[in-house]
């Protein structure tokens, strides 16, 4: 019996992801039973995440396309080489009614993932960014 966290490290590195499909994005524990409790109603991930960015201001997510030099989106089949799913973007349509309205985290989840990644291109890019600033902002980043 081997203990520890060593296991539990080596089973995580060890076990692909599941693929991610189209219509389920979001796994059923995460939108209807996240923090349940026995007195409480369980809270949605993915609500919790929009407000958040809502509450904090965050462009929406033909902005953040711009910012990466994405093509900028006037409408919802100009998103078609992203979201190939059409009925993801019919259903964007009914919620969203125009492409510069769509929060910036239910676009870049449903993005359809680069090859070689677990993201779209909208998040790939926001992420190479980030880990640029975290690199190039460091005075002590060391790098073999």
């Amino acid at each position: 019996d081997e203990g520890g966290v060593d296991a539990l490290m080596r089973g995580m590195i060890a076990t692909p992801a599941k693929k991610k499909m189209p219509q389920e994005n979001l796994n059923m524990e995460l939108t209807e039973r996240l923090f349940t409790s026995f007195h409480a109603v369980s809270l949605d991930l993915a609500s919790m995440n929009i407000q958040r960015s809502r509450d904090h201001g965050i462009p929406f997510y033909n902005e953040y396309r711009k910012y990466c030099n994405l093509t900028d989106a006037r409408t919802f089949d100009d998103l078609s080489k992203e979201i190939r799913d059409p009925e993801v973007r019919d259903k964007l349509q009914q919620l969203y009614g125009h492409p510069g309205n769509i929060d910036i985290w239910v676009g870049g989840i449903l993005e359809d993932q680069v090859e070689g990644a677990r993201v779209g291109p909208l998040f790939r890019c926001l992420l190479i960014e980030q880990f640029k600033r975290i690199r190039d902002g460091d005075r002590f980043w060391y790098e073999y």
